[in-house]
């Protein structure tokens, strides 16, 4: 489309005409046709159609609010990719693109100034790679930043900071997500192999302060989450749907979830669907760094990247008689699931086999770990399993089917998965009318 295109906003977007200047440009040329002559303003003719043209626009007006509100609600498909190239609507029925699976660490470090008697602020810049191997193939993770470290004039010259800080990817896709083991509980495990480089200086409330960064460590705080392939036709199918609703009504459920929908850091969002006692919008948000560093006994002393974006996208989102209430989702730590999983007799390449549904198994994962209120269901595992290519699955232990509270997470230790073998249950072969063949 072209760059001239309204932008953003529902009055900013039109699917049919509603201008009353380009109406009336329509109904001159309208009756130019059927008269086979100019008209003018003056004309007769002309007179009596502009006297019709508020109701004309008054029901191209409705026609077009009618349009928003339903049409994208009930395309799906390639129907949703024709009505963005047919309007000018920009940004609204994008496909989400494949984007970098994140990976969570927290930077440890200890910052000396030359100068300790004085209220100074250190700009620590930081660059970080991860480099891993995946199935043969050699994969980055990579991220860069700067944090502002304060000092007072009594906190001397030294000072530990722990910093969450975010690595995302070069490779896009939902197959890097799982890169990785968690531990049983959340936990900071020391990464030696990340490499991290840290400098600072003073970004000017110190007169002559010099800084020097020493131990700078990396800690990894789980496995990769947030990768995700392009979307598909059934979830752009429900976005556009959330975002007519969302275009109706500002300050709507809706309208926060798409405020929310796009943040890349943080490991999932939750939204309350109705406010609290005191009246404040309730949003809830997780953080695999402070979660794991808060199980670990670490103490976070800078609010890192993902925390910000969530701030941000609430803070703007609010309308201007709106309050917010934000607080850290609960660690499920007593939910947990041992499926087991046979594969189909007679298969010749069992370990393809095991490879298939233990990827399956991994995408499941990543798409209900860490995630507030996720269904857990048996069904479903048991589905995904099957559907990979298992002849049968079972819960051997561990929880039953359960909805978690919205606020509530599970980390990606409480599924495991283990191999039963070659399944022993085929059926035995139907016989007919035939006969008896002997040597």
């Amino acid at each position: 489309m072209a760059d001239n295109t309204p932008r953003f906003g529902a009055s900013d977007f039109w699917l049919v005409q509603t201008d009353a200047a380009q109406l009336r440009e329509q109904l001159r040329s309208a009756l130019e046709t059927v008269l086979g002559r100019p008209v003018v303003d003056a004309d007769p003719h002309m007179v009596l159609a502009s006297a019709f043209l508020p109701y004309l626009v008054q029901g191209q007006a409705s026609a077009d609010v009618c349009a928003k509100a339903t049409l994208r609600a009930f395309a799906v498909g390639q129907d949703l990719d024709r009505i963005a190239d047919s309007t000018c609507v920009v940004g609204y029925l994008n496909r989400l693109p494949a984007r970098g699976a994140v990976l969570a660490y927290v930077l440890s470090c200890e910052i000396t100034r030359s100068d300790g008697i004085q209220d100074s602020q250190c700009a620590l810049s930081w660059t970080a790679t991860r480099v891993v191997e995946v199935d043969g193939e050699e994969v980055t993770f990579r991220g860069s930043g700067v944090e502002y470290v304060n000092f007072a004039a009594t906190d001397g010259a030294t000072k530990a900071v722990c910093i969450p800080i975010y690595l995302v990817c070069d490779s896009v896709g939902v197959r890097y997500n799982g890169i990785f083991p968690e531990v049983v509980a959340p936990q900071c495990v020391l990464d030696a192999d990340v490499a991290i480089a840290a400098s600072g200086v003073e970004s000017g409330q110190g007169v002559g302060e010099a800084y020097t960064i020493a131990d700078v460590a990396g800690y990894r705080c789980g496995s990769s989450y947030n990768g995700r392939d392009e979307e598909d036709d059934e979830a752009f199918a429900i976005r556009v749907a959330w975002q007519a609703k969302a275009l109706r009504v500002a300050g709507s459920y809706e309208y926060f979830r798409l405020a929310l929908s796009e943040l890349h850091l943080i490991a999932d969002t939750y939204v309350a669907p109705e406010v609290d006692d005191d009246g404040r919008i309730v949003f809830c948000w997780t953080d695999k760094a402070e979660l794991c560093a808060r199980e670990s006994g670490i103490s976070i002393t800078q609010r890192g990247q993902a925390f910000w974006e969530f701030y941000r996208a609430v803070k703007s989102a609010l309308l201007v008689e709106q309050r917010g209430y934000i607080y850290n989702a609960v660690w499920r730590f007593d939910i947990g699931y041992l499926i087991g999983y046979a594969i189909p007799t007679g298969t010749q390449d069992v370990a393809t086999a095991r490879r298939a549904i233990e990827a399956a198994w991994s995408e499941y994962v990543s798409a209900h770990a860490w995630k507030c209120g996720a269904q857990l269901r048996l069904s479903a595992m048991f589905q995904v399993l099957i559907d990979a290519g298992a002849s049968n699955a079972e819960r051997l232990s561990g929880s039953s089917s359960i909805v978690l509270p919205a606020d509530a997470i599970v980390t990606g230790t409480s599924f495991s998965l283990t191999y039963m073998g070659v399944s022993t249950d085929s059926q035995p072969p139907i016989g007919g009318d035939g006969e008896e063949v002997v040597p």
